[in-house]
């Protein structure tokens, strides 16, 4: 069957390549499209695409490979809009391309990563490749909208909302970008975000170790979220140790902790005062919003913990910046600790190595 399967992809991939050039680019009968099929750099980077298809293949089941042949069929269709829109090709194809197709194989390699990780612990097969293509909601974020569309090689010509981490992904790599303005690039961290929870959520393993922790309990947040909530405004460091809670904090004196509506916006907001009313809190004029998933083993650490989507608010109208985090327990300091992951990873969840 996997032979079978093998075959069926790579006729489909010869439709579109030609000389592991891709042809839904290169068959608009443009000169300057059909140099840059010609390039080298192009082959290359297209060549590891079908060497990442291989690999996946070779370690998938075979529900898991007919994801990937649906997969890989939309992921072809979306780069020969990635690059070419309407006839018309990115003012730099050549590293258009290039881009578009190394995106698809770093996330080939993540795919193959993850599902290594899963099989000894014999965990039931992940279908990441189709949660690629599942549409989600890539503009809104909660109760509010926020504007989030594309537009090709920065023109106003042509603007899209993507439907699908796929499209986001893929169609981003390429060519299309969010609007420049403040609200462009928050929809694009915030759609970034969303798709990290999407799939990042789906390779939750069953862990008992430490099941009382509620990581929905913002006060047990340990001192980093501090650090990352000052680190977005203009280059403030706390100092202290990374493990003290902000409960340690209350009870040493240092922090006033209240549940109510966030206050008015403004620096001197929530001075001293740690403002908590979920899924919203509030230290220091910095307003977060916070999103946590169910608990669990992500890491495959055998140790309990959850994935946190975190959006700091400084001043009224201005997102100034937004993280995803793994958080996890910590029961000599009974604290929840936190460490960010790394924004590039959209398959595997790699923490940052700060």
């Amino acid at each position: 069957m996997k032979n079978i399967l093998v075959r069926l992809l790579f006729v489909a991939l010869s439709f579109a390549t030609a000389g592991s050039a891709n042809a839904i680019t290169c068959s608009t009968g443009d000169e300057e499209v059909a140099t840059a099929c010609s390039d080298e750099d192009v082959r290359v980077s297209d060549s590891e695409v079908v060497s990442g298809v291989e690999k996946l293949l070779s370690v998938y089941s075979q529900s898991q490979r007919q994801s990937l042949i649906s997969g890989q069929l939309e992921w072809l269709r979306l780069r020969g809009e990635a690059c070419n829109w309407n006839g018309h090709p990115a003012e730099s194809l050549n590293e258009c391309m290039v881009s578009v197709n190394n995106e698809r194989a770093e996330e080939l390699r993540q795919l193959v990563d993850v599902q290594r990780n899963q099989i000894p612990d014999k965990i039931p097969a992940l279908d990441l490749e189709s949660l690629l293509d599942e549409p989600v909601d890539l503009t809104s974020y909660g109760n509010d909208t926020l504007i989030g569309l594309l537009y090709f090689d920065n023109s106003f010509e042509k603007a899209r909302a993507p439907k699908t981490c796929r499209e986001l992904y893929t169609l981003s790599s390429g060519a299309w970008h969010f609007t420049m303005d403040t609200t462009g690039q928050n929809a694009s961290g915030n759609a970034n975000n969303l798709c990290s929870q999407l799939l990042f959520a789906a390779q939750k393993r069953e862990s008992k170790n430490f099941s009382d922790v509620n990581f929905q309990d913002v006060r047990l947040f340990a001192w980093e979220v501090l650090c990352f909530a000052f680190r977005c405004g203009d280059g403030y460091e706390l100092d202290g140790k990374s493990t003290h809670s902000f409960l340690s904090l209350s009870s040493q004196g240092k922090l006033k902790i209240t549940s109510d509506k966030l206050p008015a916006w403004g620096d001197n907001a929530c001075a001293g005062t740690l403002v908590v009313s979920a899924p919203l809190f509030c230290i220091d004029g910095y307003n977060v919003r916070y999103q946590i998933s169910e608990a669990g083993d992500f890491t495959g650490r055998g140790r309990r913990e959850a994935l946190v989507s975190m959006l700091f608010f400084p001043s009224e109208g201005t997102l100034r910046l937004q993280l995803m985090l793994l958080a996890s327990y910590d029961p000599t300091e009974k604290s929840i600790r936190v460490q960010q992951i790394d924004q590039n990873s959209h398959i595997e969840i790699r923490l940052r190595a700060d």
